[in-house]
């Protein structure tokens, strides 16, 4: 068994995509604490440690997806793409900060291609010290855009 992940606890107690009923049938933990922590009455840390350990172990057998909405960039890339305003790599940015519940994904803001002149990409979002850019391939970009667009938590 992997490491406890809190964060990943509270992500599925505090979800109300999946019914308590569901949580509680597969983990063995009562719906009422279930139902609790999403009414605001009780937080994961008044759970017993039986309690947590049978909801990780839920976690480790359903792993959850995070994902993020990147629908309209994937059109608008699609589209570059085909009218060829794109090459083989693009100038991609990403939020400095980690997404929450990941360990180390970073949200893609922006893309445009390599040929752009990179510091007035860069000026657009205003010098953020939020963001930060990378060059990636095209189509690793692509891939990544649609493998993480629809998974959602």
């Amino acid at each position: 068994m992997d490491l406890l992940n809190l964060d990943k606890i509270r992500l599925l107690t505090e979800r109300t995509m999946i019914p308590p009923k569901a949580v509680a049938n597969e983990t063995g933990v009562a719906i009422s604490r279930i139902e609790a922590i999403r009414d605001g009455k009780m937080t994961i840390n008044d759970l017993s440690f039986n309690e947590i350990r049978k909801l990780h172990e839920y976690i480790e057998k359903y792993p959850p997806h995070i994902s993020y909405d990147y629908s309209d960039i994937i059109e608008d890339l699609k589209i570059d793409i085909s009218e060829g305003v794109v090459g083989d790599s693009v100038f991609v940015v990403r939020q400095k900060e980690v997404m929450k519940y990941t360990n180390d994904y970073h949200v893609i803001i922006d893309y445009i291609d390599v040929d752009y002149e990179p510091f007035n990409f860069y000026h657009e979002f205003d010098g953020s010290k939020d963001v930060y850019m990378e060059v990636m391939d095209t189509k690793t970009l692509l891939h990544e855009l649609e493998r993480m667009n629809g998974n959602i938590v």
